[in-house]
Protein backbone atom coordinates (compact mmCIF):
# COMPACT_ATOMS: atom_id res chain seq x y z
CA UNK A 1 0.00 0.00 0.00
CA UNK A 2 3.00 2.12 0.61
CA UNK A 3 3.52 2.43 -3.37
CA UNK A 4 0.27 3.92 -3.35
CA UNK A 5 0.53 6.72 -1.50
CA UNK A 6 1.25 9.84 -3.93
CA UNK A 7 1.63 12.15 -1.14
CA UNK A 8 2.11 12.13 2.42
CA UNK A 9 -1.19 13.14 3.19
CA UNK A 10 -2.55 10.01 1.87
CA UNK A 11 -2.78 6.67 4.75
CA UNK A 12 -3.19 3.36 3.90
CA UNK A 13 -5.66 1.28 5.81
CA UNK A 14 -6.00 -3.00 5.57
CA UNK A 15 -10.06 -2.83 5.69
CA UNK A 16 -10.55 -6.59 5.05
CA UNK A 17 -7.79 -9.32 6.16
CA UNK A 18 -8.54 -12.83 6.07
CA UNK A 19 -7.25 -16.30 4.67
CA UNK A 20 -8.19 -15.63 0.89
CA UNK A 21 -9.31 -11.84 0.79
CA UNK A 22 -7.00 -9.00 1.35
CA UNK A 23 -8.07 -5.71 0.77
CA UNK A 24 -6.43 -2.01 1.91
CA UNK A 25 -7.63 1.34 1.07
CA UNK A 26 -5.84 4.31 0.39
CA UNK A 27 -7.16 7.22 1.05
CA UNK A 28 -7.03 10.74 1.89
CA UNK A 29 -8.63 13.56 4.27
CA UNK A 30 -11.90 13.98 3.29
CA UNK A 31 -12.12 11.89 -0.01
CA UNK A 32 -15.62 10.52 -0.25
CA UNK A 33 -15.81 6.72 0.75
CA UNK A 34 -18.33 4.22 2.65
CA UNK A 35 -17.41 1.26 4.84
CA UNK A 36 -20.04 -0.83 6.77
CA UNK A 37 -21.20 -4.32 7.87
CA UNK A 38 -24.23 -6.30 7.59
CA UNK A 39 -24.90 -9.79 9.26
CA UNK A 40 -23.83 -11.34 5.98
CA UNK A 41 -20.99 -9.08 4.56
CA UNK A 42 -18.73 -6.15 4.61
CA UNK A 43 -18.94 -3.14 2.27
CA UNK A 44 -16.37 -0.61 0.82
CA UNK A 45 -17.69 2.54 -1.74
CA UNK A 46 -14.70 4.04 -2.99
CA UNK A 47 -15.92 7.13 -4.81
CA UNK A 48 -19.10 9.21 -4.60
CA UNK A 49 -22.57 8.39 -5.96
CA UNK A 50 -24.46 11.88 -7.04
CA UNK A 51 -27.82 13.22 -4.93
CA UNK A 52 -27.61 10.27 -2.25
CA UNK A 53 -26.79 10.16 1.31
CA UNK A 54 -24.70 7.39 2.69
CA UNK A 55 -27.96 6.20 4.63
CA UNK A 56 -29.56 5.52 1.60
CA UNK A 57 -26.53 4.16 -0.05
CA UNK A 58 -26.44 1.77 2.44
CA UNK A 59 -29.80 0.96 2.61
CA UNK A 60 -30.03 -0.07 -0.82
CA UNK A 61 -26.79 -1.78 -0.85
CA UNK A 62 -27.99 -3.65 2.05
CA UNK A 63 -31.79 -4.27 -0.10
CA UNK A 64 -29.02 -5.57 -3.07
CA UNK A 65 -27.56 -8.20 -0.92
CA UNK A 66 -30.14 -8.71 1.36
CA UNK A 67 -32.76 -10.04 -1.69
CA UNK A 68 -30.08 -12.26 -3.42
CA UNK A 69 -27.15 -12.74 -2.19
CA UNK A 70 -23.08 -12.43 -3.54
CA UNK A 71 -23.26 -16.22 -4.89
CA UNK A 72 -27.73 -16.06 -6.97
CA UNK A 73 -27.16 -16.31 -10.65
CA UNK A 74 -29.51 -13.18 -10.68
CA UNK A 75 -27.39 -11.37 -8.52
CA UNK A 76 -25.42 -9.40 -11.55
CA UNK A 77 -29.11 -8.60 -13.13
CA UNK A 78 -29.90 -6.52 -9.52
CA UNK A 79 -26.32 -5.34 -9.68
CA UNK A 80 -26.58 -3.64 -13.01
CA UNK A 81 -29.87 -2.60 -12.52
CA UNK A 82 -28.80 -0.47 -9.44
CA UNK A 83 -25.98 0.56 -11.23
CA UNK A 84 -28.23 2.33 -13.92
CA UNK A 85 -30.38 4.29 -11.02
CA UNK A 86 -26.88 5.53 -9.27
CA UNK A 87 -24.78 8.02 -11.04
CA UNK A 88 -21.65 8.75 -9.83
CA UNK A 89 -18.04 7.61 -9.78
CA UNK A 90 -18.04 4.80 -7.57
CA UNK A 91 -16.53 1.44 -6.97
CA UNK A 92 -18.18 -1.00 -4.75
CA UNK A 93 -17.07 -4.08 -3.10
CA UNK A 94 -18.86 -6.53 -1.67
CA UNK A 95 -17.43 -9.75 0.98
CA UNK A 96 -19.43 -12.39 1.88
CA UNK A 97 -18.55 -13.40 5.49
CA UNK A 98 -18.87 -16.93 5.22
CA UNK A 99 -17.98 -18.09 2.24
CA UNK A 100 -15.34 -15.41 1.33
CA UNK A 101 -16.46 -14.78 -2.23
CA UNK A 102 -16.89 -11.11 -2.98
CA UNK A 103 -18.05 -8.94 -6.11
CA UNK A 104 -16.96 -5.98 -7.33
CA UNK A 105 -18.66 -3.00 -9.94
CA UNK A 106 -17.94 0.23 -11.27
CA UNK A 107 -20.85 2.98 -12.25
CA UNK A 108 -21.74 2.52 -15.29
CA UNK A 109 -18.83 4.48 -17.14
CA UNK A 110 -16.44 2.93 -15.35
CA UNK A 111 -15.03 6.54 -14.23
CA UNK A 112 -13.12 5.12 -11.28
CA UNK A 113 -10.94 2.78 -13.44
CA UNK A 114 -10.45 -1.05 -11.23
CA UNK A 115 -7.70 -3.66 -12.64
CA UNK A 116 -7.26 -6.94 -12.06
CA UNK A 117 -4.84 -10.08 -12.99
CA UNK A 118 -5.40 -13.52 -11.95
CA UNK A 119 -2.84 -16.15 -11.36
CA UNK A 120 -3.42 -19.50 -10.31
CA UNK A 121 -3.51 -18.87 -6.22
CA UNK A 122 -4.67 -15.06 -6.13
CA UNK A 123 -6.14 -12.39 -7.80
CA UNK A 124 -4.59 -8.99 -7.16
CA UNK A 125 -7.05 -5.83 -7.83
CA UNK A 126 -5.81 -2.24 -7.64
CA UNK A 127 -7.23 0.91 -8.91
CA UNK A 128 -3.45 1.44 -10.70
CA UNK A 129 -1.85 -1.10 -12.40
CA UNK A 130 1.22 -0.01 -10.62
CA UNK A 131 0.24 -1.59 -7.85
CA UNK A 132 -0.18 -4.92 -9.52
CA UNK A 133 2.57 -4.95 -11.58
CA UNK A 134 4.66 -4.32 -8.18
CA UNK A 135 3.17 -6.89 -6.13
CA UNK A 136 3.17 -9.61 -8.87
CA UNK A 137 6.86 -8.95 -10.24
CA UNK A 138 4.69 -9.38 -13.81
CA UNK A 139 6.41 -6.69 -16.27
CA UNK A 140 5.54 -8.47 -19.14
CA UNK A 141 4.66 -6.61 -21.91
CA UNK A 142 1.30 -7.17 -24.58
CA UNK A 143 2.01 -6.30 -27.79
CA UNK A 144 -1.31 -5.91 -28.85
CA UNK A 145 -1.83 -3.94 -25.90
CA UNK A 146 1.11 -1.26 -26.60
CA UNK A 147 -0.22 -0.96 -30.15
CA UNK A 148 -3.98 -0.13 -29.26
CA UNK A 149 -2.51 2.71 -26.83
CA UNK A 150 0.00 4.08 -29.43
CA UNK A 151 -2.55 4.13 -32.18
CA UNK A 152 -5.39 5.18 -30.12
CA UNK A 153 -4.06 7.18 -27.21
CA UNK A 154 -6.21 4.29 -24.67
CA UNK A 155 -6.37 1.24 -24.72
CA UNK A 156 -9.84 -0.63 -26.00
CA UNK A 157 -12.09 -2.85 -23.64
CA UNK A 158 -10.01 -4.35 -20.57
CA UNK A 159 -6.41 -4.90 -22.17
CA UNK A 160 -3.62 -2.71 -20.76
CA UNK A 161 -0.14 -2.65 -22.09
CA UNK A 162 1.14 -5.32 -19.43
CA UNK A 163 -0.12 -9.11 -20.54
CA UNK A 164 -2.36 -10.30 -18.31
CA UNK A 165 -3.21 -6.86 -16.95
CA UNK A 166 -6.70 -6.11 -17.42
CA UNK A 167 -9.14 -3.30 -16.74
CA UNK A 168 -13.09 -4.59 -15.44
CA UNK A 169 -15.30 -3.30 -17.63
CA UNK A 170 -17.81 -1.06 -16.79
Amino acid sequence: AALMRHTPAYTSQNLIATAHVDIQFVTYPDYPSLRFETSRSQVLLEGIIYSKSDQLIRSEIESLINNLGIADEDFSGLVRKWISSNDGEYIVVVLDKDSENFVMFTDILGRLPLFYQEFADVIIVAREPKFIISASGNITPDPVGIAEFLMHGYNVGGRTMTAGLQRLPP
